[in-house]
């Protein structure tokens, strides 16, 4: 009889009993990066991982007595991560159960972007609501820190989520730009406006610090005043006036006293460029008048608010 079994393979074909090599492969998934960064919160710091449907860590929790609490090492006690490559790590910061106040060398969150953007947030939660409202800490540090990619940063001034002067005279945000440029803005009431007294509510700064522009506001708009001043005016390295800007409600409007919406003017003071913007409409009284009629407008210069806004205090 023939053997028809081919040399070297077992009789039983594929199901015979043999010794077979394990093949050098898991089955389990590990955590993919995210933004190329590691995560922050160590198993041994007592810190429990939670991954989503597609294995990648999402989020990183460290409790002491079923509260949120920060590590020995000052890691954030919730440490969220983002699967998009370009997202942020978000760290939030307790102790004890109790959101961070910002006191101090520790913020409320951090956040941090792969592109070397960064942000530091101070503030509190209210009651069932999961995001952080930004406010100056208790001991007066910004409620905001922000840091570019090209490392200009903003810093900004809050209460109970509204952007105002921490002082007086103070400004509210401030942007320092790495070739030494600067923007200070005003918000006196909880909002970008003018002074009282009429002082600009954004000035802006060339690198020898000289004044480069002054803008008027008022409720968050470009807006010119009651007596003339335009709502944004740019000035030369020498002190001479290149532009004058106005505006209502941000919108380019001719002047109430006679102005083109925008003029700009030569070293000597003579104009080089003008535009003219009359409105069909006076939208101070909403009284018609005949197509392309001048009117004189007269604006009412009102602060929605007289008080600063007042800081928010958690109940504990």
């Amino acid at each position: 009889m023939i053997n028809r079994q081919p040399e070297g393979i077992p009789i039983g074909g594929q199901f015979a009993a043999a010794h077979h090599a394990e093949p050098g492969v898991s089955l389990s998934i590990a955590p993919r990066p995210r933004n190329t960064m590691p995560a922050l919160g160590s198993a041994a710091a007592g810190y429990t991982d939670r991954l989503d449907e597609d294995g990648s860590l999402v989020l990183q929790v460290r409790m002491e007595n079923g509260r949120p609490n920060d590590a020995a090492d000052g890691t954030a006690a919730i440490i969220h991560y983002s699967t998009d490559p370009a997202g942020c790590t978000r760290e939030v910061f307790y102790t004890d159960g109790i959101l961070h106040d910002g006191s101090g060398d520790k913020p409320t969150e951090r956040r941090t972007w792969p592109s070397g953007r960064t942000e530091l947030v101070r503030g509190f939660r209210r009651p069932h609501h999961g995001h952080t409202v930004q406010q100056d800490s208790p001991d007066g540090q910004p409620a905001s820190v922000k840091t570019s990619a090209e490392g200009h940063v903003i810093t900004g001034y809050y209460a109970d989520g509204r952007l105002q002067n921490p002082a007086p005279r103070t400004p509210a945000r401030v942007e320092v730009r790495t070739d030494g440029t600067r923007i200070e803005q005003l918000a006196p009431f909880g909002e970008l406006a003018d002074l009282p007294d009429g002082t600009p509510s954004e000035h802006h700064y060339g690198p020898a610090g000289n004044l480069t522009a002054e803008i008027r506001r008022f409720g968050g708009y470009g807006w010119d005043s009651d007596y003339g001043d335009p709502s944004e005016r740019r000035y030369r390295d020498n002190g001479t006036i290149c532009k004058e800007v106005y505006r209502y409600q941000g919108v380019l409007l001719d002047s109430p006293v006679g102005k083109p919406a925008l003029i700009e003017y030569a070293e000597d003071g003579s104009v080089t460029r003008q535009i003219a913007k009359p409105f069909q409409w006076d939208p101070y009284r909403h009284e018609e008048v005949r197509p392309n009629a001048r009117v004189t407008r007269h604006q009412a210069w009102k602060y929605s608010r007289k008080e600063p806004v007042p800081r928010y205090v958690p109940a504990r």
